[in-house]
């Protein structure tokens, strides 16, 4: 299930593209599909892409853990709060805080 994928020429997360889009797979170069973040079981399933083609594909793509956490907490926050913006990547003073920092800081106040 990758979590960075090429869309426009650009690395892109599932929460950067619409469903209607196909972004590729950066390493095979294959399109992908974006499946909305939904439960399973009980538990949360991020936004994710996943291969566009029927068939099975052994490519193996999965990549920096950073991106993947920092694309389910995005995708964690737009469900739990569908009102509140929330952006990947915001300026914070002389600092660039990620969705990740934001949550685990949310994690930190709350706990």
């Amino acid at each position: 299930m990758p979590f960075l994928a090429l869309h426009d020429r650009t690395e892109v997360i599932p929460n950067q593209v619409q469903k209607v889009d196909l972004p590729e797979c950066l390493k095979c170069g294959d399109q992908l599909k974006i499946r909305g973040s939904h439960r399973r079981k009980g538990s949360f399933v991020a936004r994710h892409s996943y291969y566009a083609a029927e068939e099975e594909t052994d490519c193996g793509s999965e990549f920096l853990p950073h991106l993947r956490m920092k694309s389910i907490a995005h995708s964690k926050l737009t469900t739990e709060y569908p009102d509140a913006t929330i952006g990947l990547e915001q300026q914070i003073g002389d600092r660039r805080r990620s969705v990740l920092d934001n949550l685990l800081r949310l994690g930190e106040v709350q706990g």
